[in-house]
């Protein structure tokens, strides 16, 4: 009797509180959240499971409170496609493995790394890739391995195949592990377009799916295909269709991107543009361009900088230190004299130049920075240029549902877009305004103020 009265309560002291299958509580569809009677904590819910935990070691329950898997790992990420990334800690070390929905460890957590839920869904294939040792090898999601450990790097798929590499040689297998392009190129793009781009002792080609080489492995540079591929040969660029007919003569020594018909390209030192057969748009004339946007381009000349055209009409004449690429919304950075501002498409000056920081447009504004003898000061502009807030701040944030924080020495305060001080200036620190809240902090108090600066207490 007292062997079976102990039997009984090692079974029960042995099995701890899992020996129940079941946490008590309520689960709301809408918040997608278990409510737990006692002290356990339940994370969020993926598929209708989530991970719990009452101290150290996590586990899995479903909405009904059922225990699918007890708490024995250190982390459990949320289900994707019915799997779960799991980890213990084994001998100082955290090991890697997969468990499915019904509690079952379909890959043992034994490894050194396992895809996580980001790298599965950029994958785009039920194959998992796990590492071991700093070799990767290939699982089916139901523990089936594909592949030895062989790979110091497994790709993304696309066509069915995807690029790894071994011993510095990359090739492509495909889905059952077969080696459909053998591991001999010091470097391929993955197989996203065809041809792709290889290189092999230092020179570079193109191959097909099937992995023929379709376009010599002959150059000494090489983008991949879009429509057609740049290429590097004798020094010189050119472009090639993915025939490896040539499209325009390798004669240049840089070549940029085609936009709206014309590339910027740079002959004997100096840069012009160029159309798609070659003809010469605009004169290699100058020390520096860039690509042309809002039918504007940034060239230099002599060591001064400007805007022109596409008929090369200066638009913003060549007297600056540095000008900028044009932004969607119309206005190009400039320095003189290391001072900042900005001009429109025609050239004009529309923010001063007298600035040593300008910040991107937030909510209209646009913040901006003086120099004060040694002293940082800052303001902002509005949309047409004008300072419309005095650089008169210590620090600034930017603006955010029309108030911006702002602070004099160590203190923090709001302003309107008319520079109007809206909430005193008194605040240690204070946040931008989301949906109508800001979070302050006073000497003695952490609070939530609405655009008014008014307390708005806690639920």
């Amino acid at each position: 009797m007292k062997k079976l009265l102990l039997f009984q309560l090692c079974l029960y002291f042995c099995s701890g509180i899992y020996a129940q299958k079941k946490i008590k509580g309520s689960y709301d569809r809408i918040t997608k959240k278990f409510a737990p009677e006692g002290n356990y904590q339940v994370g969020e819910f993926r598929e209708g499971l989530a991970a719990f935990h009452q101290g150290l070691e996590y586990g899995i329950v479903d909405t009904l409170g059922n225990i699918i898997a007890e708490p024995k790992y250190h982390q459990v990420e949320g289900f994707s496609d019915g799997l779960s990334m799991v980890s213990v800690w084994n001998d100082g070390d955290e090991k890697y493995g997969f468990i499915n929905s019904k509690g079952k460890e379909v890959i043992p957590a034994v490894y050194d790394a396992v895809d996580s839920w980001f790298y599965r869904s950029t994958r785009f294939n039920d194959l998992l890739v796990i590492e071991n040792d700093q070799h990767y090898a290939l699982f089916k999601r139901n523990g089936e391995q594909v592949t030895e450990f062989l790979y110091q790097g497994i790709g993304v798929w696309n066509q069915g195949l995807a690029m790894v590499s071994k011993d510095g040689k990359q090739g492509f297998i495909d889905k059952d592990g077969k080696v459909v392009i053998p591991l001999v190129y010091n470097h391929v793009d993955q197989m996203t377009t065809t041809p792709v781009r290889v290189n092999k002792d230092g020179k570079w080609g193109f191959i097909d799916s099937k992995g023929k080489i379709v376009i010599p492995i002959i150059y000494e540079d090489a983008t991949g295909f879009g429509v057609t591929a740049k290429v590097k040969k004798d020094g010189k660029w050119g472009i090639i269709d993915n025939d490896g007919k040539e499209v325009l003569a390798a004669a240049y020594e840089s070549l940029g991107y085609y936009k709206d018909g014309v590339a910027v390209a740079r002959q004997n030192g100096k840069y012009g543009y160029i159309d798609m057969a070659g003809n010469v748009i605009i004169p290699f004339e100058y020390d520096h361009a860039g690509s042309f946007n809002l039918g504007r381009a940034y060239v230099s000349k002599n060591k001064k900088w400007g805007h022109i055209n596409k008929k090369n009409e200066i638009t913003t004449p060549l007297i600056y230190e540095q000008t900028n690429d044009f932004a969607p919304q119309g206005y190009a950075g400039v320095k003189l004299n290391g001072l900042s501002g900005r001009v429109d498409t025609t050239g004009k000056v529309i923010l001063p130049i007298r600035y040593v920081g300008i910040d991107h447009y937030y909510d209209g504004m646009l913040k901006v920075m003086r120099m004060e003898g040694d002293t940082k000061k800052f303001g902002f502009a509005d949309s047409t240029g004008k300072e419309v807030i005095p650089c008169i701040y210590d620090r600034a944030d930017r603006f955010s549902e029309d108030r911006a924080a702002v602070a004099v020495g160590d203190k923090w305060g709001y302003v309107d877009k008319e520079g109007k001080v809206v909430i005193p200036i008194i605040y240690i620190s204070a946040s931008r305004f989301v949906d109508g809240k800001a979070n302050v902090v006073s000497a003695n108090k952490q609070m939530t103020i609405d655009k008014n600066g008014i307390e708005i207490p806690k639920r």
